[in-house]
C-alpha cells in the first residue's frame, strides 16, 4: 500500500465485527431452511436474496470494506484447516465478486477456502470451520482492551505477519463506536530486530516471550500489564459500561494492606515473601520469532519456571514508585540464571508496560499510546552464554591479578640487588673504618711491636 510498506491487509467491520448483514444465531429456521453450517443448503443468503451471517454478531471477514495491497504480491499464506490445509496466494490473481461468492458458499460448506485472507488473524467464527472458543473475540471484548493483537503467523522462515484490530470511535462522540479496523502487518521489523546479533558475540541473542494465549495477554490478571474495569456513573461494575484502565502493580496479588518501605525492605531481605498466584510456575509462554542463534526456538511453548528469568518479569516487573524492577520500569538482568534449555546464561530483560501513568487517560480516551501498553504482555530478554558473557570479567581479573603479582615479583627482584649495591660503599666505608682505628690504637700498636720481638 502506498506509504505503508509494511501493510499487507485491511478490513473495515461494522460494530458487530461483520458485513453489515443481519445476523442470526446458528441453527435458525427462516422460511422453512435451517440456517446452519451443516445445513449444505444454505449459501448465506435466504430464498429472497438476502444475505445472513450465522453466529452471535461475529463473521464477515470481508467486511464492510477490504483492500489487498500490491506489498502482498508473492506472499503465500500457510495451510490451515479452513482452507482446506493448502497454501495459496494472498494477493488473489482474480478477485472478482463471483469468486468471493464461490469461496463464501465452499465456507459454509466446509469446503477448503482460497480467498486470499489469513483467518487466524481475524477474530471471528467462520461457519463450520470455527476456531477454537479461546480464539473467538467478541466486539465487547475488543473494545474493552482497546483493541487487538494476534499472531505473529509464520508464513516462512523470514516471513511472519500478524494482525492489529482496533475500535473506530465517533471523533464527535468518545462514547460512539462506529466500527474496527483490522490491518494486517509484515512483522518484519519486529523480526529484524530480534535476529540482529551485532556487538552480541558468538552467543548473544535477542528474545521476544509472551502468554501462550490467542490475545498475547494472560488470562490471570495479576500478571496481565493492564487490566479493564467497566464502571458505570455510580461507580458499579457493568460489563456495557465506560472502560476505565487500571494499571495492575507488582504489589496487586499481595495480601492484606499496602506494604510500606519497612515491609518493602523486609520482603527484599527475604524475611517477607509475597504471596504469588498458584501454580504461577506453570503458566505457559512462547517464544513469539525465532532468535537470531537458536531460531527453532520460534513456536516453543515452555512454563514459567522453565525460564527463572522470564517467570520473574512477569513476576515482579512492573514496579511501584520504583520500587520493583531495577529501575521500576518491569527492566532487570540476572548474570548466574538459566535458559529454558538449561543452558547458563546471563539475562537482561524488560516489559513493555513501564510504571509511566498512561498520561492520565482514564473512560473513553482512545490515544495510540494506551492502545499499544494494553495490546499485548510481550517480553523483551536478551541473552548471553555465561561463559562468554564472563569472559571479558575473567580476563580483566587475570590481568589485575597478573598485574599485581607481576608488580610484586619485579619489586622484590630489583629490590634485592639495588640494595645489595646501594649499600656496597657503607660497607666497604666500615671496613675501612675498622681498619683505621686498629692502626691507630696505641695501645694495640704497641702490643703489636712487643709480638714483633
Amino acid at each position: 500500500m502506498g506509504g505503508f510498506p509494511h501493510v499487507l491487509q485491511m478490513v473495515v467491520y461494522d460494530e458487530n465485527l461483520s458485513a453489515g448483514m443481519v445476523g442470526v444465531p446458528d441453527g435458525t429456521v427462516i422460511d422453512g431452511m435451517q440456517l446452519s453450517a451443516a445445513n449444505p443448503n444454505f449459501t448465506g443468503t435466504l430464498p429472497n436474496g438476502t444475505m445472513i451471517k450465522v453466529g452471535g454478531g461475529l463473521g464477515g471477514r470481508m467486511g464492510l470494506l477490504n483492500v489487498t495491497g500490491d506489498n502482498a504480491n508473492g506472499v503465500v499464506l500457510p495451510a490451515d484447516p479452513v482452507n482446506g490445509n493448502v497454501t495459496y496466494p494472498m494477493l488473489l490473481a482474480n478477485p472478482s465478486p463471483a469468486y468471493y461468492a464461490e469461496a463464501d458458499a465452499n465456507l459454509t460448506k466446509g469446503l477448503p477456502v482460497k480467498d486470499g485472507f489469513p483467518h487466524a488473524l481475524y477474530p471471528f467464527l467462520q461457519g463450520s470451520q470455527a476456531l477454537a472458543p479461546s480464539n473467538v473475540f467478541t466486539p465487547e471484548d475488543i473494545y474493552s482492551k482497546r483493541g487487538l493483537l494476534l499472531g505473529p503467523m509464520r508464513v516462512n522462515e523470514s516471513f511472519y505477519i500478524l494482525s492489529l484490530t482496533i475500535p473506530v470511535i465517533n471523533n464527535t462522540s468518545e462514547a460512539t463506536l462506529l466500527g474496527f479496523l483490522t490491518v494486517i502487518l509484515n512483522a518484519g521489523a519486529i523480526l529484524d530486530i530480534i535476529q540482529d546479533t551485532r556487538g552480541m558475540g558468538s552467543t548473544g541473542q535477542t528474545i521476544l516471550v509472551g502468554p501462550a494465549t490467542p490475545d498475547n495477554k494472560w488470562a490471570d490478571h495479576a500478571l496481565s500489564a493492564i487490566s479493564e474495569t467497566h464502571t458505570t456513573t455510580n461507580n458499579r461494575s457493568d460489563s456495557t459500561g465506560p472502560v476505565r484502565i487500571t494499571r495492575r502493580s507488582s504489589l496487586d496479588w499481595d495480601t492484606g494492606s499496602p506494604e510500606s518501605a519497612i515491609e518493602w525492605v523486609g520482603r527484599k531481605l527475604g524475611l517477607r515473601k509475597r504471596a504469588l498466584p498458584e501454580k504461577m510456575g506453570d503458566y505457559e509462554f512462547r517464544y513469539l520469532f525465532p532468535p537470531g542463534r537458536h531460531p527453532g526456538l520460534v513456536g516453543q511453548v515452555r512454563r514459567l519456571k522453565d525460564y527463572p528469568m522470564v517467570k520473574k518479569v512477569y513476576q515482579s516487573g512492573i514496579g511501584v514508585n520504583g520500587r520493583d524492577g531495577h529501575n521500576g520500569d518491569g527492566g532487570g538482568s540476572n548474570l548466574d540464571t538459566r535458559n529454558s534449555q538449561g543452558r547458563l546464561v546471563s539475562v537482561g530483560c524488560d516489559s513493555p508496560f513501564t510504571n509511566t501513568p498512561l498520561l492520565g487517560l482514564t473512560y473513553y480516551s482512545f490515544s495510540i499510546v494506551e492502545v499499544i501498553k494494553n495490546l499485548s504482555d510481550w517480553a523483551l530478554l536478551v541473552e548471553q552464554d555465561q561463559e562468554e558473557a564472563f569472559k571479558p570479567i575473567y580476563k580483566l581479573r587475570n590481568i589485575l591479578l597478573g598485574t599485581v603479582f607481576g608488580t610484586f615479583a619485579v619489586v622484590i627482584a630489583l629490590v634485592c640487588p639495588i640494595a645489595h649495591f646501594a649499600v656496597k660503599p657503607i660497607t666497604r666505608l666500615k671496613r675501612a673504618t675498622e681498619k683505621s682505628r686498629e692502626f691507630s690504637d696505641p695501645y694495640r700498636t704497641g702490643l703489636a711491636q712487643c709480638c714483633l720481638y
